[in-house]
């Protein structure tokens, strides 16, 4: 989505997305080579930098979405963590999604 919305400038995933997919090493924060190779996938096809959740992602380009042009994109939310962020939790409250698994946050 970033890939998109920044016109292929801003070709970049965060962590909690990239250790989603088991192909991430937790330890380096970078591609596994040893989980490429098993699943024989060729690290030019990822995203070529693993950045923490928020920072500088790029900016929405200018021919893309009118309303949104030029705003920065700093943070980053998938899976859970943004159906958490998309209700809108307070404290005390939980959420419990079900999908690839049944995660409570």
């Amino acid at each position: 989505m970033i890939a998109r919305l920044t016109k292929g400038k801003s070709i970049v995933t965060d962590s909690t997305n990239a250790s989603r997919t088991m192909l991430m090493d937790i330890n380096t924060l970078d591609w596994s080579d040893k989980m490429l190779g098993d699943y024989d996938i060729k690290k030019s096809w990822l995203p070529k930098i693993i950045k923490e959740s928020s920072g500088d992602f790029g900016t929405v380009s200018d021919d893309l979405v009118s309303q949104l042009a030029g705003v920065a994109i700093s943070g980053v939310a998938g899976d859970q963590q943004a159906a958490c962020i998309g209700h809108v939790l307070r404290e005390g409250q939980v959420k419990n999604t079900y999908g690839t698994g049944c995660f409570i946050l």
